[in-house]
């Protein structure tokens, strides 16, 4: 009877630091959370510029340009993989 008034404040206490890392764990989720979004929308922004580099590709005249777009996409495209493996991680 005698250590049962220990053992609840032991339990309470561990209940406390239970709750606190609950807390800290549920914190960096949401800092994993909104680091994914803006991921997503760097992602959704390059992939956007990407068309534009593309449609632009179309109403070009010279070979060099029609290169330099190319070239533009291909480094839009590489871009995107890293953002995406970045978001898998």
């Amino acid at each position: 009877m005698r250590t049962i008034p220990r053992d609840v404040v032991a339990i309470e206490q561990k209940i406390a630091g239970e709750q606190a890392a609950l807390e800290a764990a549920r914190g960096g989720l949401q800092q994993l959370e909104l680091k994914k979004k803006a991921l997503e929308n760097e992602i959704a922004a390059a992939t956007e510029q990407m068309g534009r580099y593309r449609s632009q590709q179309l109403q070009v005249r010279k070979n060099d340009e029609y290169q330099a777009l190319g070239v533009e996409i291909a480094h839009t495209q590489s871009a995107i993989g890293v953002m995406e493996e970045q978001e898998l991680e």
